[in-house]
């Protein structure tokens, strides 16, 4: 009995050395930088070499819809937000992801969003070279996505005059303005 209880004890003590002798696992740090791989370090020396000088986010029909928008929602919903150049990837979400990918860079040239800041009307300026190459393939697809999202879209052409434009506007949002203020989209 005496010697089981050595043998136990013998064990313990091995056991317990054993675990000290053992090196600890010490966290990583917390770091908000990515990794950095081969692909980021050439992307950051060619970035680092290159000019890069600024550029209107809009074009000038886009610009001129764009303060038509402010005006109407000054006037109608100042709670309401007019974003330019919005890409659909930050404001849709779909599990499936072959379908995110498709609208994932496509941009909005303006999303109107509400005091949630979740889109509720966009617009697209069709200016004068709009219909160029797969310019329709690319609007069927962004029209799709947003309104199976719910966001109706509406279009504005380069030749429509200032009242056009602010009708247009004013029909897209009427009947998320007939909404009752606690289901309002």
């Amino acid at each position: 009995m005496f010697l089981a209880f050595v043998a136990l004890l013998a064990v313990v003590v091995v056991g317990l050395l054993a675990r000290k002798a053992r090196p600890r696992r010490v966290a990583a740090p917390l770091s908000f930088m990515p990794p950095r791989t081969r692909q980021s370090d050439d992307w950051l020396s060619r970035v680092s070499c290159a000019d890069f000088t600024r550029k209107p986010i809009l074009n000038a029909g886009e610009r001129a819809v764009l303060e038509v928008v402010d005006e109407v929602l000054k006037n109608a919903r100042p709670a309401f937000r007019a974003c330019p150049q919005v890409s659909l990837g930050e404001v849709l979400q779909s599990p499936d992801q072959e379908a995110y990918r498709a609208i994932n860079s496509k941009r909005a040239d303006v999303l109107i969003v509400n005091e949630a800041g979740l889109g509720i009307l966009a617009i697209e300026y069709q200016g004068a070279g709009h219909y160029q190459r797969n310019a329709p393939a690319r609007d069927a697809i962004k029209k799709e996505a947003l309104r199976r999202a719910g966001i109706p879209t509406i279009e504005i052409g380069h030749g429509d005059k200032r009242p056009d434009v602010q009708t247009k506007i004013l029909l897209g949002l009427n009947p998320i303005l007939d909404l009752p203020t606690g289901n309002r989209r």
